[in-house]
């Protein structure tokens, strides 16, 4: 029985979402899955993938091949979970840091932290029009669409 890991669409009209699923190669793409491995989102922004990469390599060690479009998926996850993994090392380094230095150190970075967060927090406002000199808000002019004559 010759197992392929491959997608199973299983979104809506023009919604695409894909189904990573170990699955016998003779069976039609609607037809009975062996295993579920993950999920593919690739309309929302940051693409999602949720892939179980033990399962992968346990249907792999078995006999599985991979499609084309599950290489590249499974590729870049790994790639992505390696990033992963040094960006938090630094960041437990810092963490386990910052118990050293004087307690002058400790207070400036404080305050440091909090006029950061201040300056965060002050620009969320939207403006929605402009104000005159007198302090009155000024609606904005409107654009009108220009209609191209051919």
């Amino acid at each position: 029985m010759p197992v392929r890991i491959r997608l199973r669409r299983v979104g809506t009209k023009k919604k695409p979402y894909y189904r990573i699923v170990a699955v016998d190669s003779r069976v039609s793409t609607r037809g009975k899955i062996l295993d579920l491995v993950g999920h593919y989102g690739p309309i929302e922004n940051p693409v999602k993938v949720d892939i179980d990469i033990e399962k992968v390599d346990m249907w792999i060690k078995k006999g599985a091949q991979l499609s084309d479009t599950v290489k590249s998926i499974l590729r870049k996850a790994k790639k992505s979970q390696e990033q992963e993994k040094v960006e938090k090392k630094p960041a437990e380094e810092i963490k386990a840091q910052s118990g050293k230095g004087t307690e002058a150190q400790r207070e400036k970075q404080k305050k440091a932290g909090k006029k950061a967060a201040h300056k965060t927090t002050s620009g969320t406002k939207a403006v929605r029009g402009k104000k005159s000199s007198k302090g009155k808000q000024v609606p904005r002019k409107s654009k009108k669409k220009l209609s191209r004559a051919h």
